[in-house]
């Protein structure tokens, strides 16, 4: 089967509890996106408001997302677009949107491509799971910014290594990074630890990167260079390190059941082949990193208002999952289980 054989094959649109008023301090606009990273959108729209900007969650670069951003500005700005996105007002709050305004999303998804022994299965799991949810695993999209190597950079940070940390972030990449970032970390790796060198031959536009070596330059401090991390990519790195150990810790239990092993970016997750029973699962965090969606996340997803149409061999659904749930783990619970 194929998921997101094109953009419009992925619909998602944010359902949110945020409070409108004729007159507030936040003005709020929906931000239509299509095919573009959410940070690199959200750095955009910093520049364009000349604010910061609060939203309820990061959106799927491959897909056509809709949501909701406030902007705290007494300048009501004009309604913009460009190729792929668009900002339309769409009225004012008394505070900014946060995670906790997110209550969930609403998906409209075509597969193609569906072999005949995934259609049995999808008929033979649907409505199961659409009565008993499905496991609450992160989707592949939380692990977008591991490493070729399958490393995750601040894995050494929940054990204070923070020379291994920055280490991690200064001279890892991936196969889809930009080459001259990719031949920059590169260098940095080739003369490690020698910052006067990897500054003569870093970019100067590299500017996260020559930053955090002017500051080990200065000074060798390892955990302040880590402070230089820009503060979204380095939430980004931490909850995806998290992800992953809670990821592991939910399949460790459904391992105790009859399951199935299903691929997954971050390696063989199990999948129930029988009904299970809601719980919470934890991990274990450091005192300095905390999370409460860890401390407290369901085992188990429900799904709502799901319908679904088949045509040959593609299949169109239609649903609605809480907050922190991820649609790709649902067709993975569907078709492969």
């Amino acid at each position: 089967m194929r998921v997101k054989k094109q953009l419009s094959d992925f619909e998602v649109k944010e359902l949110t509890n945020v409070q409108f008023v004729p007159k507030g301090d936040f003005l709020i606009y929906e931000v239509k996106k299509r095919g573009i990273d959410a940070l690199k959108l959200k750095n955009i729209l910093r520049s364009l408001f000349v604010a910061d900007i609060g939203l309820a969650g990061l959106k799927d670069r491959n897909a056509i997302t809709t949501q909701l951003i406030s902007v705290k500005s007494k300048l009501r700005f004009r309604n913009y677009s460009e190729r792929n996105f668009s900002v339309k007002f769409i009225g004012f709050s008394n505070g900014p949107i946060k995670m906790g305004n997110l209550k969930g999303n609403k998906f409209k998804i075509i597969v193609r491509n569906i072999s005949k022994e995934e259609l049995v299965k999808f008929k033979e799991n649907i409505d199961l799971i659409e009565k008993n949810g499905f496991v609450n695993y992160f989707g592949d999209q939380r692990f977008g910014h591991i490493t070729n190597a399958r490393k995750f950079i601040f894995e050494p940070y929940f054990k204070k290594d923070y020379e291994g940390t920055i280490k991690l972030f200064l001279t890892l990449y991936r196969k889809k990074d930009p080459k001259k970032l990719k031949d920059a970390k590169k260098t940095i790796l080739k003369f490690w630890g020698d910052w006067k060198k990897c500054l003569e031959n870093v970019p100067e536009d590299e500017r996260v990167l020559v930053r955090i070596l002017k500051s080990l330059k200065d000074n060798g401090d390892f955990k302040r260079a880590i402070d230089l991390v820009p503060r979204d990519l380095k939430e980004i790195y931490i909850l995806s390190y998290l992800g992953y150990l809670w990821n592991l810790e939910a399949s460790k239990i459904i391992k105790k059941k009859r399951h199935v092993l299903v691929g997954t970016s971050i390696g063989d997750l199990a999948f129930p082949k029988e009904i299970m029973l809601n719980q919470k699962v934890k991990i274990n965090m450091p005192s300095e990193v905390k999370y409460s969606n860890f401390e407290k996340r369901d085992l188990i997803a429900k799904v709502g208002k799901l319908s679904y149409f088949i045509q040959k061999d593609s299949v169109l659904l239609e649903f609605v999952l809480g907050s922190g749930s991820y649609a790709t783990t649902l067709l993975k619970a569907i078709f492969e289980k």
